[in-house]
């Protein structure tokens, strides 16, 4: 999936995931890289297997800063 992916990606990961080995979210944020994707890796020390629920406030901070940097000014 990886091979066809063309939007700007945002690979999130905790340190304290215990499914999920270190180097996967590395190796992911490499590959888009190199294919130039734009990538940002937002690695976190704590959150676990569900950062996404866990630490949801800055996941989504970074989120919206994707879209800023991404799409211009965001409609307030």
């Amino acid at each position: 999936a990886l091979s066809k992916l063309t939007c700007p990606t945002l690979v999130v990961s905790a340190d304290d995931d215990v499914l999920v080995e270190p180097h996967i979210p590395l190796d992911t944020a490499a590959r888009l890289d190199k294919r130039r994707v734009a990538v940002r890796h937002l690695k976190l020390a704590h959150g676990g297997h569900f950062v996404q629920k866990n630490a949801a406030s800055l996941v989504a901070d970074d989120v919206v800063e994707m879209v800023r940097h991404h799409s211009g000014p965001l409609p307030v």
